[in-house]
């Protein structure tokens, strides 16, 4: 019987998921030319809400690697969301409960938060050149010529750690459900700015 790795198994399984996520009104806004800061500062503060809620999840192992890798992408988050005068925008989450969940669940969350990186070198340019502005990009661009590195590392974790089918099985659930989670972010945040611009506008 053919094996398939984790890693690959994850990304077939959930390119529906994903394909839906980036359908989202707030993201793609970020591949216009005509890309706005109040437009950005939108799927920033989804990001942060996103990653907020579920950051106790991303660091649940031992892998102390993607443990640094992971706060360092939320620190040029906030630095992102600092850039852009945009911290109050933050919105308030409740942090996901982490004791009861498997190392495969873990997995399958660090598969969708890592693989954002490789979206984020294709995201970048675009938006730099949109706002012309290059200081408000690091969330998505931090890894800068590391990015396809330091991913490889993370497939490598994913596929030594992930080898039984039920594992797998269990990845790809945890890795939809994380899916599910960024769009609901996303429209909360579309949500409350649309009540914001409701105020604003009389």
């Amino acid at each position: 019987m053919l094996h398939v790795n984790a890693s690959e198994c994850l990304k077939q399984s959930t390119n529906a998921s994903h394909r839906s996520l980036d359908a989202h009104p707030i993201l793609r806004s970020l591949v216009r030319p005509t890309l706005n800061e109040r437009e950005y500062t939108l799927a920033l503060v989804a990001l942060e809400h996103w990653i907020k809620k579920h950051l106790p999840l991303f660091l649940n192992h031992s892998n102390e690697a993607l443990k640094q890798r992971v706060s360092e992408r939320y620190s040029w988050l906030i630095q992102d969301l600092k850039s852009l005068n945009a911290l109050d925008c933050i919105i308030e989450s409740e942090p996901f409960e982490t004791h009861h969940n498997s190392l495969s669940e873990v997995l399958g969350a660090i598969y969708v938060f890592e693989g954002a990186s490789l979206g984020g070198r294709v995201l970048a340019p675009l938006i730099e050149r949109s706002m012309n502005r290059h200081d408000v990009t690091h969330f998505y661009n931090g890894y800068r010529d590391n990015t396809f590195a330091l991913w490889k590392a993370t497939q490598y974790e994913l596929d030594s750690q992930l080898i039984e089918p039920q594992q797998i099985e269990t990845a790809v659930e945890s890795a939809k459900k994380l899916f599910l989670s960024m769009s609901d972010s996303l429209d909360i945040v579309s949500h409350s700015y649309f009540k914001l611009d409701e105020v604003a506008n009389g």
